[in-house]
């Protein structure tokens, strides 16, 4: 909502910004990797409700995406949610070595567990 207002940026915006590059100052982050096991899919949601996927906000969460065309991106990995919107979430991605920024929709989700 106030997005559209430059006039409320934060003055202390650029030095924060300079200390964590890319993600808003205080922004928690996994410590260490993610459990070493991949989880067996049990099921595929017709769609992921935002107060289903919350209670996994700060935990390690494996999530499946739904298969798209055109789509070149992991189809399943490890995650570190921070933030469940009314429509998407967005968190740290496990590469295999590194976490990751990133976010999707939460109709490219087809399923996801917690841990």
């Amino acid at each position: 909502m106030y997005n559209n207002f430059p006039y409320f940026k934060c003055p202390y915006q650029q030095s924060m910004m300079r200390q964590m590059p890319g993600l808003p100052f205080g922004t928690p982050q996994p410590s260490g990797p993610p459990p070493g096991k991949t989880p067996k899919k049990l099921y595929s949601a017709l769609k992921v409700d935002p107060a289903g996927i919350a209670p996994c906000r700060l935990q390690f969460t494996y999530i499946w995406l739904k298969d798209k065309k055109g789509s070149t991106g992991p189809k399943e990995f490890w995650t570190y949610i921070i933030y469940v919107g009314p429509t998407s979430v967005a968190g740290f991605r496990w590469t295999g070595s590194r976490w990751l920024f990133w976010g999707t929709d939460l109709n490219n989700i087809d399923t996801f567990t917690c841990y």
